[in-house]
């Protein structure tokens, strides 16, 4: 709580690895961790539950290892679980579905892992794995895959990509080692680069999460880079990192509502940057 201070210290499970926070409109906080599955945690009464699950069963079963978690605006959820399996799960009767790939190409075991969903306002799930991305029609339950192809201008620029977001004008952006837009029309990849950032031009830009400001600005957590800003008017990058010495490391960046933006650097906590 930011007004009294109070914090929830601890767990009360045997998990201490978490992999995912999410808050649903209600307030609730979702917890995935990789070896205690899902938790769910009511603020309002500091308590914590454990969402059970049958073993036995494989379509319900999603194992310990949450990997992503999205909402939909049901207040149901897309959860990716062990070895990056799909599932849809109904928030009131906790009951998990697993959603199967149509055919042997879609197989779990090559897509084992999957670091994020995002459920865009066309109700089209994006998912991202380490060889390729995917989609998936929530309404006409089909898949389609993108993966590049060297002789076209339109595919996705890397098939391991980290990060999927949509902005305010419903754009879907894929980040990753570069950064692509999702052209709906065409069905293509715009694929952004500065020439006046050589590491970035190279495909070394290795983002994992974006996040948009008041003004229309972009910003983009990196590993090399620390906190990029892409312009999308002059495409132009920005790199805010203050000297050679100076940690590059940011994983994960917010902007909150009054426009400021909140990042962490590798091992040295929380950063405001006005």
């Amino acid at each position: 709580d930011p007004v009294s201070q109070t914090f929830i210290e601890r767990i009360p499970l045997n998990s201490s690895r978490l992999s995912q926070l999410m808050i649903d409109e209600s307030g609730i906080v979702w917890i995935g961790t990789f070896d205690e599955g899902l938790i769910k945690l009511d603020p309002g009464v500091n308590k914590f539950n454990l969402y059970a699950q049958d073993i036995k069963d494989e379509n319900t079963s999603y194992g310990k290892n949450i990997q992503a978690i999205e909402e939909d605006d049901k207040g149901n959820f897309w959860i990716a679980g062990e070895l990056g399996a799909l599932y849809y799960v109904d928030r009131v009767t906790h009951h998990f579905e697993r959603i199967p790939y149509p055919d042997k190409k879609f197989s779990w075991q090559h897509f084992n892992y999957v670091p994020n969903l995002l459920l865009d306002d066309q109700k089209i799930l994006w998912i991202t794995t380490l060889s390729s991305l995917l989609s998936y029609d929530t309404q006409a339950q089909s898949y389609h895959m993108y993966m590049n192809d060297r002789d076209d201008s339109g595919s996705i620029s890397n098939n391991d990509n980290n990060g999927l977001f949509q902005d305010s004008q419903g754009n879907v952006w894929v980040i990753g080692h570069q950064l692509n837009r999702y052209d709906r029309a065409s069905g293509d990849f715009i694929k952004y680069y500065d020439p006046e950032q050589p590491g970035i031009m190279e495909g070394n830009l290795t983002a994992s999460k974006m996040a948009e400001d008041s003004e229309g600005n972009y910003w983009l957590a990196t590993i090399h880079y620390g906190v990029v800003r892409f312009d999308a008017i002059t495409k132009k990058f920005r790199t805010y990192v203050r000297d050679k010495f100076d940690t590059q490391r940011v994983m994960h960046l917010i902007v909150d509502s009054q426009d400021r933006l909140w990042y962490n650097r590798d091992h040295l906590g929380l950063f405001q940057f006005d």
